[in-house]
């Protein structure tokens, strides 16, 4: 458990707080966001770390990792969503599941990285 809280850290402060500093912030507000949640009707528990940003034109962008835990593994999600007037569209996912810490921090880490750098979605890119 403690590696992957630090591999979800070390992504907070790696790979998003890149993305972050590396979207424009004038009229544009970037947030990076942390949540923990319980999967609804079950034992599950799920985090998400996340950047999210809007252009002036009104479109929502954000990148997520989200990291759910199961009684006998962890499923991983990278996604990239757009919310265009209130519809949002996912127009990136990549999931993996581990077992083994080491797997666990690996694919963190590794889907972490691939996510954040997909920025072909934001039209300042």
């Amino acid at each position: 458990m403690r590696a992957a809280m630090r591999a979800l850290a070390d992504a907070r402060d790696g790979p998003f707080y890149s993305l972050y500093c590396a979207l424009p912030h004038a009229n544009h507000h970037p947030t990076i966001g942390f949540r923990i949640s319980q999967v609804a009707d079950s034992d599950d528990a799920r985090v998400v770390v996340s950047v999210s940003t809007e252009e002036p034109g009104g479109v929502g962008f954000a990148w997520f990792i989200a990291v759910t835990a199961t009684s006998d593994e962890v499923l991983v999600e990278a996604m990239i969503e757009l919310d265009d007037d209130g519809r949002s569209s996912e127009v990136f996912e990549r999931s993996a599941r581990a077992t083994t810490a080491d797997e666990i921090v690996d694919t963190i880490g590794g889907l972490s990285a691939l996510v954040c750098s997909q920025r072909t979605w934001w039209p300042s890119s």
